[in-house]
């Protein structure tokens, strides 16, 4: 499998908007690309938590005069893998949880993936935190497990065979307790 990854490129090549889309990161921005067939790059704006997936080069018209911008290209040449960061870096409490409520982070590959934790009759969930800002329930299930992807430079959340799930980080909680 050859490596994909992005890179910057300033240039004033035409192309189509394929698709918008709400992103907080750029990690994310490359995530949503990687996913559409149609895109060849991005811009992401990281002021208004925009991502703007744009298509292939179309062919230049005669007599114009493009503006120059910058956006991430897709290319296989020269990608890095990308070292992990802390699971639980900037992870802050979503609407269903306090930080009361943070039973600590999981651990990469441990499967469940927040241990035989249980405080009680509420168990725990993880909470992850998406690259469009969203949080994210998931069930500490026995198979599931986070791991860090190196080429696309995110955290994943796993459940049973291929059902992935890419966060920018995330903690293991207690759920409110229902009354």
């Amino acid at each position: 499998i050859q490596a994909l990854c992005f890179v910057q490129q300033s240039g004033s090549q035409r192309r189509t908007a394929v698709d918008i889309q709400s992103m907080t990161t750029q990690t994310g921005c490359s995530l949503f690309c990687r996913s559409n067939i149609k895109c060849d790059a991005f811009i992401f704006n990281s002021t208004d938590s925009r991502c703007i997936l744009l298509s292939v080069p179309l062919t230049p018209l005669t007599n114009e005069c493009p503006v120059a911008f910058k956006s991430y290209v897709r290319t296989t040449t020269n990608c890095p893998d990308l070292p992990p960061t802390e699971v639980d870096l900037d992870y802050t409490p979503g609407p269903c949880s306090t930080l009361n409520d943070i039973a600590g982070p999981p651990v990469a590959l441990a499967a469940p993936v927040c241990g035989k934790l249980t405080t009680g009759n509420r168990k725990i969930v993880f909470d992850a935190i998406l690259h469009d800002g969203t949080h994210m329930i998931l069930e500490n299930r026995i198979e599931s497990f986070v791991q860090w992807d190196a080429e696309n430079g995110s955290w994943y959340f796993e459940l049973g065979k291929n059902l992935k799930y890419y966060f920018k980080c995330g903690t293991c909680v207690r759920p409110p307790p229902t009354r």
